[in-house]
């Protein structure tokens, strides 16, 4: 992939931070979410995934952590309920191997 990750703000923002390497991260989330099919509906653009399952709407985005040189992930609901958004994000991050 040739896009660089967007930069946050603020270093607190992300849900985890990493030194892989961009295609590395985004090859392991695939991976992750492949794995939680059919009943995961996810579509990736680059650095952004849109996930849906059983009503929850989020998206996942790998950014640029400021001032380091680290690779981030940030977590954001679209819709649906939050209890199952967050077992969602735990049951994600409790998978992914970065």
């Amino acid at each position: 992939m040739s896009s660089e990750p967007s930069c946050i703000k603020h270093a607190k923002s992300f849900s985890v931070t990493t030194c892989k390497e961009l295609w590395e991260i985004v090859t392991e989330i695939r991976r992750t979410l492949d794995s939680k099919q059919p009943a995961l509906i996810y579509k990736n653009d680059e650095n952004m995934f849109a996930l849906q399952q059983n009503g929850v709407e989020m998206e996942l985005e790998v950014c640029q952590v400021p001032g380091l040189t680290l690779n981030g992930l940030k977590l954001h609901k679209i819709a649906g309920d939050t209890v199952q958004y967050k077992e969602l994000c735990q049951d994600i991050l409790k998978t992914i191997n970065l």
